[in-house]
């Protein structure tokens, strides 16, 4: 029988939460990037921002978006929205023997399962791995995902073919943390530190830490941290840190530092500018999400403070010089030529760089 689903807000006010959540998850993706890379970030993005519903209560995408938490339903219908919103075929898969559902989707010409529930598990204590996204389960052929315990199924739609095993050896399998897109290029989490997919058979920024096992002399064999962009840095977490990496530069700082002993941090979300962790004894296990605003380190000849280095500074940085009230940059910002001083030549510089002159200087660069 049909299932309806009622709530405690008018359905206009319910419809208008909707669009707000969903726009702004798709307002993340990229308009240029590639089929594949659309359904591993929405895959992502779901795995490590939203929690299996241990009580089976949630299949309704409303309050999957607003509660955080939802059970397999839930996850694939909310995939398959956010994909076909931009422009990915995607539909679903069921089996009744394993009271289950997933879904499939088109890269190319092909078909493709992807079961996002499955790549965000619970531990044993019915909790969340915060902050986690397997990729066990993306993008498997049909015998791929026969082989991980799934069976029985039946298309939701017309029944297609998944016979190519083109991505089960892709650079993401063994990762447990989202992918990370910063400055145009995909970063990634393996056992021995942070990738760039440009060139995956080196280690960008090696871990210099592991894991410990709570109550025994032993660590754990994968990194549990997190992997987040914001303002062209990359933030990751250790056992008992939080850092930014700048990709440009090469450069790694340290935000915060875990206070208390007996107590690690297993991974972290972010979202505009604010970084949630968890800080346990050990991992799958959530007694508190905790909360740190990150503030940026300062941009050569970012003037207006926007994080970007455009025409609007150029234009900020001649008002400044000409005595306009209300605008001002430090150092760190408006000196280009690094002389100790903000004048005119700086100006000068920072017009020769967005008119693409070879300007020896690291303007667009954060200054640390």
């Amino acid at each position: 029988e049909p299932q309806y689903y009622t709530y405690d807000q008018p359905l206009a006010e319910v419809k208008k939460i909707f669009n707000r959540e969903t726009s702004h998850i798709l307002s993340q993706v990229g308009s240029s990037w590639s089929e594949v890379e659309k359904a591993l970030f929405l895959h992502d993005y779901l795995a490590a921002n939203y929690a299996y519903d241990s009580n089976s209560e949630i299949f309704d995408l409303y309050n999957f978006l607003t509660k955080k938490k939802g059970v397999c339903q839930a996850y694939t219908d909310l995939y398959q929205y956010l994909l076909n919103k931009v422009g990915v075929e995607a539909s679903a898969v069921a089996s009744d023997s394993m009271n289950h559902t997933w879904n499939v989707v088109k890269i190319g010409e092909k078909w493709y399962h992807v079961d996002i529930t499955w790549d965000d598990p619970l531990s044993q204590d019915q909790q969340d791995y915060y902050g986690v996204a397997r990729h066990d389960f993306f993008l498997l052929s049909d015998q791929a995902i026969r082989e991980r315990e799934h069976s029985d199924w039946y298309w939701i739609t017309e029944e297609q073919v998944c016979d190519d095993p083109s991505f089960e050896q892709a650079y993401w399998k063994d990762s447990i943390a989202p992918i990370a897109v910063c400055g145009g290029k995909w970063y990634y989490i393996g056992n021995n530190g942070i990738y760039c997919t440009a060139n995956p058979a080196a280690v960008l920024l090696p871990f210099d830490q592991k894991w410990s096992v709570a109550g025994a002399p032993a660590y754990f064999s994968i990194a549990f941290s997190g992997l987040a962009s914001f303002g062209g840095l990359l933030f990751y977490n250790t056992p008992s840190e939080i850092r930014f990496f700048d990709p440009v530069s090469g450069k790694t700082e340290t935000l915060y530092t875990l206070p208390e002993e007996g107590s690690q941090i297993f991974g972290l979300t972010m979202s505009d500018g604010i970084i949630q962790y968890v800080a346990e004894s050990t991992p799958g296990k959530i007694s508190e999400i905790k909360t740190l605003k990150v503030n940026l380190p300062d941009m050569l000849g970012d003037i207006n403070g926007d994080l970007a280095v455009n025409t609007k500074d150029a234009v900020s940085f001649g008002r400044m010089l000409a005595g306009w009230s209300g605008i001002s940059c430090s150092l760190k910002t408006g000196d280009i030529d690094g002389d100790q001083a903000v004048n005119v030549k700086d100006c000068v510089l920072l017009k020769r760089w967005l008119a693409k002159w070879n300007i020896p200087y690291r303007i667009g660069a954060f200054v640390f």
